[in-house]
């Protein structure tokens, strides 16, 4: 093989598992920025580009988790199983 089949072999290669990559933190994104809209916004937006856009940064949803249920239990729930 040449150097440079095998260069372009490399380069290939890194540009699907970018690509695969990229589709495994997808959701994950979508999820986390989802976290921090208001729930009316994460509704309106699923279906665009703007879902990956969080516009204001609202931290209360994670605060109210901790308000709304004994989250520290249920990890700890978790953890011990």
């Amino acid at each position: 093989m040449s150097r440079l089949y095998q260069w372009l072999l490399s380069v290939l290669s890194y540009l699907l598992l970018a690509l695969l990559a990229g589709l495994f933190i997808a959701p994950v994104l979508f999820m986390f920025i989802g976290s921090l809209k208001p729930e009316d916004r994460v509704l309106t937006e699923a279906g665009s580009l703007l879902a990956f856009v969080p516009g204001d940064w609202d931290w209360r949803n994670y605060r109210d988790v901790f308000e709304r249920v004994n989250f520290i239990r249920y990890l700890l729930n978790s953890l011990l199983i």
